[in-house]
Parts: structure tokens; C-alpha cells; sequence
């Protein structure tokens, strides 16, 4: 069953089309990977998803409701989750805290630095904190600073913040972006694990090839702002037109 339907969807820079006619389909508890070359749309697609950016025209369905036109947090509350390409935490927090004030956020349904003030109504949140620091491996740093945080457990940390939202749909921007081949599989490995819960549907931008067939169910191809491929892992990896716009066709991806 589809949880994310986007049809049709047009964004234009002045003369530049950065998304020209794109539709995409994300099943319900499956990991969708979109990817292309640099140029693509990539970022542009996504941020047209969480409402960073309007659409010039075209739908984007998330179980069943338009979000074109909601502000970003009406998107986040109602489940849509974004894991940046850089770390956004508060680094004079400790992970505790910053997970905490998620969940918080969620909860209450706005965000606010003065969660110190009501330790009995935080109780709850505290749990759903530690919970997904738990998941994240990073359940032992629980009272360290961020700041302390290697660049890779930062990333850990922001995927904390995020699952502690209890979000439906996690769309993660380049979530190896910046780590050594060491972190790369380390991240990779969390996310399988976290797939084998089955708990959320997530679509995954990433270049890096070996991170997209490590991950992915699913794979939708932008080149130039239009969907040149759409299918399985191994219909993508054949399928000439993305050997042409990756490689010029002169190899196989």
C-alpha cells in the first residue's frame, strides 16, 4: 500500500526546471532510495516533499492528505521526518537532552527549550529518548555533551532525534555523507537493523552506490529533474538510460 504518492510535480528557478513532471510511489514499510547525478533534483525533490519548498503545480499524498501548502512542522507532526545532510544538534546538550526535547516536540506538538521545568509531564518523553538512543547505539553517551560526539556519532545522534519523533515516513539526505568507509558500513548495518523492525518506511538520498543496493527495496532514478528509472535494485543497475546519465554508457554501474 502506498504511504507516499507524488504526482506530477513541477519546480522551476527562472529559466532552470529542477523538477520537471516527477511522480514516485513509496510503499508502506519499505526503504526507497532516490538517487541521480549531481545536478539531478535530488535535494530539490526532497525539499519539496517536507515543504522547504512550493511546488509551481502537482500533488505530493502522504496517506491519503495534500501536503502542498503545509508549513514544514505541520508536515513533521503529522509523521514526514528529515534526517539532514549535516548534524543539527545542540552540541552544549547532552544526547539525553537532545532526544528528549524531540520527543517533546512531538508530543506536545511544539518545540521548547524549557522542558526542564516539568520533570513529572518529561517522564514519558524521557523513556521514548532513551529508547531511541538504544537504537542508535549511543544509549551508554546519554549525559555526554554532543560536542563530544565524533562527526559519525553526531549523524547517530540526529537519527536519534529523528526516531524519537516516532516518525512514519524517515527520509534520510545523504546519511554517509562525510563518514570514512568505517562509519559507511557502521551506518549501514544500523540502518538494516532498523529495517528488520519494520517500524517506519524510509526514502534514502544517496550517491554513494554501495550504500543504495545495500539499503534499498526500491530505487527511483532523477536525472536533469525528470524520473528516468523506476523498479528494483537490479532492473535500475541494467537499465541503459541510468548507465548513460551515470557513466555515459560506457560501463555498467
Amino acid at each position: 500500500m502506498a504511504l507516499l504518492e507524488v504526482k506530477k510535480l513541477y519546480k522551476s528557478f527562472g529559466g532552470l526546471q529542477a523538477v520537471n513532471n516527477a511522480n514516485l510511489t513509496v510503499e508502506e514499510g519499505r526503504a526507497h532510495s532516490i538517487i541521480g547525478p549531481n545536478g539531478a533534483g535530488k535535494s530539490t525533490f526532497l525539499n519539496l516533499i517536507i515543504g522547504n519548498l512550493k511546488p509551481d503545480s502537482g500533488t505530493v499524498v502522504f496517506q491519503g492528505e495534500n501536503l502542498v501548502g503545509l508549513e514544514p512542522y505541520d508536515i513533521n507532526q503529522k509523521g514526514v521526518v528529515r534526517v539532514f545532510q549535516s548534524p543539527s544538534v545542540y552540541s552544549d546538550m547532552t544526547l539525553l537532552e537532545n532526544t528528549t526535547i524531540s520527543a517533546l516536540a512531538k508530543r506536545d506538538g511544539k518545540f521548547s527549550l524549557n522542558f526542564f521545568q516539568h520533570p513529572k509531564k518529561r517522564k514519558d518523553a524521557i523513556a521514548v529518548a532513551e529508547e531511541a538512543l538504544d537504537n542508535v547505539d549511543l544509549l551508554d553517551k546519554a549525559h555526554e555533551e554532543a560536542s563530544n560526539l565524533s562527526y559519525g556519532d553526531k549523524r547517530r545522534l540526529e537519527l536519534a532525534i529523528c526516531l524519537a519523533q516516532k516518525p512514519k515516513l524517515l527520509l534520510l539526505d545523504e546519511p554517509t555523507a562525510g563518514m570514512s568507509q568505517a562509519e559507511t558500513q557502521s551506518t549501514i548495518d544500523l540502518l538494516k537493523r532498523l529495517a528488520s523492525k519494520g517500524e517506519m518506511t524510509k526514502v534514502i538520498i544517496e550517491h554513494d552506490m554501495h550504500v543504495v543496493f545495500s539499503l534499498a527495496d526500491h530505487i527511483t532514478v532523477l536525472h536533469q529533474g525528470t524520473v528516468i528509472a523506476d523498479g528494483s535494485p537490479q532492473q535500475v543497475k541494467d537499465d541503459p538510460a541510468v548507465i548513460e546519465a551515470y557513466l555515459g554508457g560506457v560501463e555498467e554501474l
